[in-house]
């Protein structure tokens, strides 16, 4: 969303820019644009419409301009980009759905992830992250559900990893498009 909100203030910087140098730059070669085409009035309104447009794409997102959420479009990707480039998300709340399921490690441990199945850049596989549920109760295995938390890192033993620390925790209805 902030890229979105630069790309705004600068395209409209942009117009401006662009409109009055233009105006200034025809001196008789070729076919001179209308006078209205640059008029001032058309300019000032370009500028205007433009920042109402980013007034209420702002005010639409305002709520949620924290939290990062990944979509179904690219879903594997998305996942990707979040392990390749995780000092940009550390300490900024994700939300996706997928399939909750409990995992027992070979030391008994348990822990918990969401996920989905996809197509990543090595092949079809599970693109998804750890949960550590704080105070959140686990659901049953192969229940959709839809995870808001924040991401951290943890270490276990000599490595660290990555996992989102709930915060909300919910049952979803399947998407009928979703296929296992």
């Amino acid at each position: 969303m902030k890229r979105l909100k630069k790309f705004l203030i600068y395209a409209t910087v942009k117009t401006y820019s662009l409109a009055y140098r233009s105006k200034r730059r025809w001196h008789g070669c070729g076919f001179p644009p209308s006078r209205q085409m640059f008029s001032p009035l058309r300019i000032t309104t370009t500028i205007v419409m433009m920042l109402l447009l980013s007034l209420v794409l702002m005010s639409c997102n305002s709520i949620d301009d924290d939290i990062h959420e990944i979509t179904d479009h690219f879903f594997s990707h998305q996942i990707l980009e979040l392990h390749l480039n995780a000092e940009e998300f550390l300490g900024r709340t994700i939300r996706y759905q997928g399939i909750f399921r409990m995992v027992t490690l070979p030391n008994g441990e348990d822990i918990f992830l969401v996920y989905r199945y996809g197509d990543a850049c090595c092949g079809s596989g599970m693109a998804g992250l750890e949960i550590y549920l704080r105070n959140a109760t686990p659901f049953e295995d192969g229940t959709w559900v839809e995870v808001t938390g924040v991401l951290e890192e943890f270490d276990a033993g000599d490595e660290t990893f990555k996992r989102l620390s709930v915060d909300t925790l919910f049952e979803r209805e399947s998407p009928s498009s979703y296929t296992q």
